[in-house]
């Protein structure tokens, strides 16, 4: 008898661990979580396809087993009913793939799949979403105390979405929209840029050899620094400022 009584505390403690609710551990409250990573949550009013995109960028970075991903998303857009609702459909329409997955490669097909039945029901139409970045673009242009760096991070924003809604088509624009003194120059190499970055170089290049600092007193003028050479090519007339600039 008094053994057992001995042994009473522990198997108190045992039955009141047994019975515990485990409502807490399976709730949306306790999700999946990633220890010192912040994850972007969805809201109404945010981009979803910029969200989509920094949501899959963090966990590839961060290596998340690809099994976790639609668990991981439909818990970062629990704040908009509607995608929370439409991801847990879409775990429905496609729980047959879910059930054959096997390997990491099948888990992000499964990702791929919800993912984009989101985006056709709650993001905001191509169309729509296309006239609103050539908007924006439209009126985009370099300020007069902004680098060229400067105005190549927002340019390149715009040009990343673009890029993705109509392929290829705005890469030269950046020409279009720099200062006209940049521009002039850059027009009259009649050059043929492979990319975007190397448009930026040449931009760049021309600004920190030819152009003074901001405040600065202009130079050259009385020392004859500028000079103009004509050059022939294929038939054309190049104008340069400096035979020093590429």
């Amino acid at each position: 008898m008094d053994a057992l009584t001995d042994k009473l505390p522990q198997l108190t403690e045992v039955v009141s661990q047994m019975t515990q609710p485990r409502s807490s551990a399976s709730g949306p409250s306790a999700g999946l979580r990633l220890p010192n990573i912040v994850l972007p949550h969805y809201r109404s009013t945010d981009d979803l396809d910029d969200f989509l995109h920094q949501l899959r960028s963090i966990l590839e970075t961060t290596e998340t087993p690809s099994k976790h991903w639609v668990a991981l998303l439909k818990q970062q857009v629990m704040q908009d009913k509607r995608a929370f609702d439409l991801v847990r459909l879409a775990e429905s329409q496609f729980c047959e793939e879910l059930t054959r997955a096997k390997s990491d490669e099948d888990y992000r097909a499964y990702y791929k799949h919800v993912q984009s039945f989101l985006c056709s029901k709650r993001g905001k139409p191509k169309e729509e979403k296309t006239l609103d970045l050539l908007t924006n673009f439209n009126s985009l242009s370099q300020n007069d105390n902004e680098t060229v760096a400067e105005f190549a991070v927002r340019f390149l924003d715009l040009h990343h979405d673009l890029q993705k809604l109509i392929p290829n088509i705005y890469v030269l624009q950046f020409i279009v929209k720099l200062r006209e003194e940049i521009r002039k120059e850059i027009v009259a190499r009649q050059a043929k840029y492979e990319s975007i970055q190397s448009l930026i170089e040449a931009a760049r290049r021309f600004e920190n050899f030819h152009l003074p600092p901001k405040g600065a007193p202009c130079q050259g003028q009385e020392s004859g620094q500028e000079r103009r050479i004509c050059l022939k090519m294929a038939g054309t007339t190049t104008l340069l400022l400096d035979p020093t600039f590429p």
